[in-house]
């Protein structure tokens, strides 16, 4: 494997050819992901299709794949990383083609149509709901500054860990971790008696 790094960095940077080569060479695990899902019965679109879809899925992710370590190594993660992402494409082909068979095998209950609608917003809903933000509120303002502000950025304000990792200047892994440990800590908070 001749520097997939480097192919990599140009097909994110938006070379056709880097992007043809980056394909060719993980082509048959994408192509064996959906060649498995359709032997296992799941398969109304064609393999053709499926691969479609999981490329364009993955063509679309490609920019969210961090490049680290060696050559080798990277092309490892990277075929895990495509094969996975082609699987997670299968698995929501599956659950839509199952929402659909649902669908069209018996009328609507009500608890269907909250599915479809959303619940219906009643003034008992309501209280629960602003009883529940304040109680989390209150647990996340109990937790230390540090696990506090990565809540806090993740979660309220919406930005992703590779967002936090960039502005806190910390590595992904230690980004992920200390966010787990953050969530871990709430919702120890949120089981306690005292929320």
């Amino acid at each position: 494997m001749q520097q997939f790094s480097a192919l990599l960095k140009a097909a994110q940077a938006g070379d056709r050819g880097a992007i043809e080569s980056v394909v060719r060479l993980v082509e048959q695990d994408v192509r064996a992901v959906c060649f498995d899902f359709q032997m296992q019965g799941n398969g109304q679109l064609s393999r053709n299709d499926l691969f479609q879809e999981a490329w364009m899925k993955i063509w679309i992710r490609l920019d969210q794949f961090e490049i680290r370590g060696k050559d080798d190594l990277v092309w490892v993660i990277f075929r895990k990383w495509a094969r996975t992402t082609a699987r997670n494409v299968m698995y929501n082909v599956l659950e839509q083609q199952q929402a659909a068979k649902r669908k069209h095998s018996r009328p609507l209950t009500t608890l269907d149509r909250n599915e479809v609608d959303g619940p219906a917003e009643t003034p008992s809903r309501n209280l629960i709901a602003r009883e529940n933000a304040t109680r989390i509120s209150q647990a996340i303002e109990q937790l230390p500054e540090e696990s506090r502000i990565l809540i806090q950025k993740c979660f309220i304000n919406g930005n992703s860990v590779k967002d936090v990792t960039r502005q806190l200047n910390w590595t992904y892994e230690t980004t992920r971790y200390r966010l787990s440990k953050a969530i871990s800590m709430l919702r120890q908070l949120l089981t306690d008696s005292n929320f």
